[in-house]
Parts: C-alpha cells; structure tokens; sequence
C-alpha cells in the first residue's frame, strides 16, 4: 500500500465561472475567457471554428446571450447567436442540448417559447450560416 505524498502543496486553482478550457499542448494549463453568469449545459463547434453555448446563463463574456451564444477561440470574441432564445415555461430560459444533425442543421433543446424569434415548443432547428437566426 502506497501513502499520498503531501511534500508538495496542492494549486489553488481559479475561478472559472461555469467555463473553463484545458490545454493539452505545452504546459497543458487550464484558462477562461470570461465564462457565463450561470451554468452553461451543452456546448458544441461550428464547423470546427466557433463554440456554441447553450445553458441557464443570460451573460457570456460580457456579451447577453439569452441562453445561446458564441465564442471565437481565434480572436476570443464573445457573441449572440441571432437572438438567442425567448423565455419559456413560468418566466425561465435554458438551453439544455445541442446536437448538429450533418447535411440538416443544428438542434437545440430545453426551455424555451421562441428561438431565433420563431415560436418553439422547447426544440428548434437551425439551418443556416453563423450570425443568423437559430
């Protein structure tokens, strides 16, 4: 049986705000651009380029993003994705999941009323370019 050596003393961390990024190149070191004022829930890339967000948070960044946003690792923009989701359900707002659907678009699921100012019943479909309309 092998004992825990506590020679060295443990890192205290940083604060991440529901988002965080692990490098694996280099000195493979957590960091945040800014993270989201509540919980993000689902997150996936846009055609490998940009991050999309989803969650209960209503700031990314210092972006408001309605429970939907963008992140751009290249220039470390933070963005709205059109205009993000309506709220849902007694008042509340969550995006929950995400999943791209090849050759017919981005899903989106959880609590909402409308997205992209479309009525939706808690799932909706994009199929366009980035910057328009979920």
């Amino acid at each position: 049986m092998s004992r825990l050596s506590t020679s060295r003393p443990q890192e205290s961390g940083f604060a991440a705000q529901n988002l965080a990024v692990w490098h694996f190149g280099g000195d493979g070191t957590w960091s945040t651009r800014g993270g989201a004022d509540h919980p993000v829930q689902a997150f996936t890339t846009l055609q490998g380029t940009q991050l999309l967000l989803a969650g209960w948070f209503s700031v990314a960044g210092t972006t408001r993003a309605k429970g939907f946003a963008t992140y751009d690792p290249e220039t470390g923009a933070w963005g709205t994705f059109g205009s993000g989701l309506g709220e849902g359900l007694r008042g509340v707002l969550h995006g929950e999941a995400l999943a791209q659907d090849p050759g017919i678009g981005l899903r989106v699921g959880g609590t909402f009323n409308t997205a992209g100012g479309a009525p939706s019943c808690s799932v909706a479909l994009w199929t366009g370019t980035a910057g328009r309309e979920p």
